[in-house]
């Protein structure tokens, strides 16, 4: 199975507003496919999101050497994700601290950090780490859209896909990335014979790889036009939220975690190098990626506390130590924010405070707005309508 987009005038028409992008990416012939990212980018410009994101490649690819091209390249919906947080922070950084923002090249394959900051007498080196938990369920959840949006079918279709579960942690219950990815071939296939004999209105109903969730297709409605295709995904309601990790005051507990394992697999990668005067090494460890709405619950002093003592244990076994000056929660887009850094550095805290504000690293991320009774009720009210058109 590979997820590939179809190559039309749009991806010709679009790139022509960005020069950098159109001389640093070759398109394939109209009519063919292309499993690079930038090709769902080019073809999908009527979501203004899509559009921000191609004037930010374009704006700082250059500037951002390998961490443009990486973006330019990238034939996975993951690790585009990645490389568009790199540049995130790196364009963050630029437009306040200009040329002494460098992105720096891997040499030879070999482990570097993201992002070097020449401030004064100090030099910091940033690794930017954006790492997913329940990485099975988000995996499942964003490959399955994209399947069924790019499935090799001469005709358009309105599709609603429902994930439907009693148990309120499904996500816990995916199996491994192969597992999946071995489904969704099969799915492929299946809904691709049913495609071509159902009609307007049958549903095509299955089993996932997580055996407490059933997944039902529905045919709304159908195009001669193949490029029009409209997909509806909705889920069953979960409890599964990053978090709850933070939440038990047992950094032991959080060690053990899917989140621990993989932050302290990252902290003994050093990939700031060792401890050096003159150097203070980051590893900025972003969320974005990660199952929740907004990380602003680390500014409360209870989820902090937790934070802290949860990486104070996952480094205190480290050679050698510290494997990083600093750690920095933080949330990268197109609004970068960032949480109190944990200090494992001989600098005290005060001095951190005050050299983080130098170099802007010290933009406090907000909290999202909470609904009204009135907006809940709106939005509850517009997926009635849609079920109820479903249903006829």
């Amino acid at each position: 199975m590979e997820i590939a987009y179809n190559i039309t005038e749009y991806s010709f028409k679009n790139i022509e507003k960005y020069p950098w992008i159109k001389a640093n990416f070759e398109i394939g012939k109209i009519g063919s496919k292309d499993n690079r990212e930038v090709i769902r980018l080019l073809e999908n410009t009527h979501y203004p999101n899509i559009v921000k994101c191609l004037e930010l490649i374009n704006a700082y690819g250059n500037q951002s050497c390998e961490i443009g091209d990486t973006i330019l390249h990238s034939n996975d919906i993951f690790n585009f994700q990645r490389a568009m947080s790199e540049l995130f922070l790196f364009s963050y950084l630029y437009d306040r601290l200009g040329d002494n923002v460098i992105a720096i090249s891997r040499i030879e394959h070999k482990n570097t950090p993201d992002i070097s900051i020449i401030n004064d007498d100090l030099e910091f080196l940033i690794e930017i780490y954006t790492p997913m938990d329940f990485y099975g369920y988000k995996s499942f959840k964003d490959l399955l859209v994209q399947v069924v949006k790019n499935l090799n079918i001469k005709f358009g279709f309105d599709i609603s896909l429902k994930m439907s579960s009693m148990n309120f942690s499904f996500a816990n219950t995916f199996p491994t990335f192969k597992e999946i990815y071995k489904w969704l071939e099969n799915y492929e296939k299946e809904i691709i014979l049913w495609l071509n004999s159902d009609k307007v209105g049958r549903s095509y109903e299955c089993e996932t790889p997580a055996k407490s969730i059933k997944l039902v297709t529905t045919l709304n409605n159908l195009s001669q036009d193949p490029l029009d295709r409209s997909i509806i995904y909705r889920e069953s309601t979960r409890s599964t939220d990053t978090k709850l990790f933070f939440e038990i005051d047992n950094p032991e507990y959080f060690a053990k975690s899917q989140f621990g394992i993989k932050i302290k697999d990252k902290l003994q990668k050093q990939q700031a190098g060792i401890k050096k005067d003159g150097i203070i090494r980051v590893l900025a460890i972003n969320f974005s990626l990660c199952d929740t709405s907004n990380i602003d619950f680390f500014n409360s002093e209870r989820y902090y506390r937790n934070l802290k003592n949860d990486i104070n244990l996952l480094v205190s076994d480290i050679i050698p130590y510290p494997p990083y000056d600093l750690v920095l929660p933080c949330e990268l887009g197109f609004d970068c924010g960032f949480i109190k850094p944990v200090n494992l550095s001989d600098f005290d805290n005060s001095k951190i405070d005050e050299l983080i504000a130098t170099i802007h690293l010290n933009n406090p991320i907000k909290e999202i707005p909470t609904a009204t009774v009135s907006e809940v009720n709106k939005i509850v009210d517009a997926m009635q309508e849609i079920d109820d058109e479903n249903s006829h």
